[in-house]
């Protein structure tokens, strides 16, 4: 996904107001963008070596993952470069957002006291709670149901340590989508994407007092249950089933039909079909045999 600047600025502009080297040609960088989607004029970051690509594009890149042959931003810490730059250009350029009134169809419904911000779009037959807010960049689709007090596109936790430690925040461009015939609980809050969205699939059902971070995604007709946390930039299949107080870490992956039991902390992938539990959590026939062996040990 693409972030547009409200006016361009080069390559060399931005390497002299992070005080790092430029090499490669003055390029005029027109927005911002992950590396996999950044096309001409695009600012992305690279942490490990990179071949192809659109050549107009601007990386912020270590020494190592190059070279590259269009414009680039020497830096040791790339995605800490990288976030410093997003505030860089907001601060003295600004991006372009959606100020547009929201679409709300004639048929959805909402609470009262409820928070809709600019450039939101809520489709036919879906019902918002009292005192929901919805955040700018947020799509919602068919007879979506929202429960009360819960938020949708916040900003998330997002943060790199400086080099004196201290945090520093990735600024959050992107937006959340609803497809049709999710259903959210009350108090649970889904935060909106760094630079690309958070994607709740069709059908998914997610409880009361479940927290969704950044860039997660999750697949159609999954059940999240209340309690449960999924952190920035996992990617559920379709039809999981996360129990009550579980915990998938950072960038996981859950293929198709997993389960995931109660309390379980989930810090690797899980292949299709598999149940897993505990902390931290295994296939669950792997957990029953480890158990019986230790068991047998004991005596």
């Amino acid at each position: 996904m693409r972030h547009l600047l409200k006016s361009p600025v080069t390559s060399r502009w931005m390497a002299e107001r992070l005080a790092l080297e430029h090499v490669g040609p003055e390029t005029e960088i027109l927005g911002v963008a992950p590396l996999d989607q950044a096309g001409s004029g695009d600012l992305a970051f690279a942490n490990r070596a990179v071949s192809g690509g659109e050549t107009g594009r601007i990386l912020i890149r270590s020494e190592s993952a190059g070279p590259e042959s269009g414009s680039s931003v020497i830096a040791a810490n790339p995605r800490l470069t990288f976030i410093r730059a997003l505030l860089v250009l907001d601060r003295e350029v600004g991006f372009e957002r959606d100020r547009s009134e929201p679409r709300i169809d004639p048929t959805a419904t909402l609470g009262s006291n409820v928070v809709v911000e600019a450039g939101v779009r809520i489709g036919p037959g879906s019902r918002i709670g009292h005192g929901v807010v919805l955040h700018t960049g947020t799509k919602i689709g068919r007879n979506c149901v929202i429960g009360g007090n819960t938020v949708v596109g916040g900003t998330g936790f997002g943060f790199e340590r400086d080099d004196d430690g201290r945090p520093l925040p990735f600024l959050h461009l992107g937006g959340v989508v609803l497809a049709d015939e999710v259903e959210i609980g009350a108090v649970t809050a889904i935060d909106r994407g760094t630079l690309g969205d958070t994607v709740i699939g069709g059908g998914s059902k997610i409880d009361n007092l479940v927290h969704i971070a950044h860039n997660a995604e999750i697949g159609e007709d999954c059940m999240i249950i209340a309690g449960a946390e999924i952190s920035g930039g996992v990617r559920l299949g379709k039809r999981c089933w996360v129990g009550p107080n579980a915990c998938v870490i950072d960038g996981v992956t859950l293929g198709d039909d997993v389960v995931v039991g109660i309390g379980a902390v989930v810090v690797k992938p899980v292949p299709a079909g598999q149940t897993v539990a505990g902390n931290p959590a295994e296939e669950l026939g792997l957990l029953t045999r480890k158990r019986a062996a230790v068991k047998a040990l004991l005596g």
